[in-house]
């Protein structure tokens, strides 16, 4: 079977950060656990990066509606958390950069010649959800799996609702 990993926004601000909970936190070792799988079986891993500028975020829509400045470029939290950094060195690992809720170019990645995508990561009623929705539009075809303890959102309640949401769309929601 040829899979893909697509870990969303596991960055500092994320985890431990100014967004970060303990959902979140408690939830890095599963992510940890999916990396070591994939990285095991040969398999490809995708990170996204959220990422801002320090100099404009308050100005921009999502800064207008979310105040909070998070995941500016190169900032501490604006890393990969250290319990995951190993795989940037992986042979089979891309990173994105993106400065919205969801990447506008998942087309050019091909994911439909994968049997199957699955994908963690933070926050889940957030970017998670919206990376989801659009590769589902993409490639609807393509079994989409996301891992709920491997992923976490603002609250438990936005979590649960998200997952619910991904259910309603034909997108498998699973545990470790």
């Amino acid at each position: 079977m040829n899979r893909v990993l697509i870990c969303i926004d596991c960055q500092n601000d994320f985890i431990t950060g100014v967004l970060g909970s303990e959902a979140a936190n408690a939830a890095v070792p599963n992510i940890r656990k999916l990396i070591d799988e994939y990285m095991e079986n040969d398999e490809d891993i995708i990170c996204t990066f959220d990422t801002h500028f320090d100099d404009d975020y308050l100005d921009t829509y999502e800064g207008k509606h979310l105040p909070v400045k998070h995941c500016i470029y190169e900032s501490d939290g604006w890393q990969l958390d250290k319990r995951l950094k190993n795989v940037e060195d992986y042979q089979n690992y891309i990173s994105i950069y993106k400065e919205s809720f969801g990447f506008d170019d998942w087309k050019s990645f091909y994911l439909n010649e994968y049997d199957e995508i699955t994908i963690c990561g933070f926050c889940s009623s957030i970017c998670c959800m919206a990376n989801a929705q659009i590769i589902h539009a993409l490639y609807p075809e393509t079994p989409i799996t996301f891992v709920e303890n491997a992923s976490a959102g603002l609250s438990p309640e936005d979590h649960a609702a998200a997952c619910q949401i991904m259910r309603d769309c034909q997108i498998e929601v699973v545990s470790l």
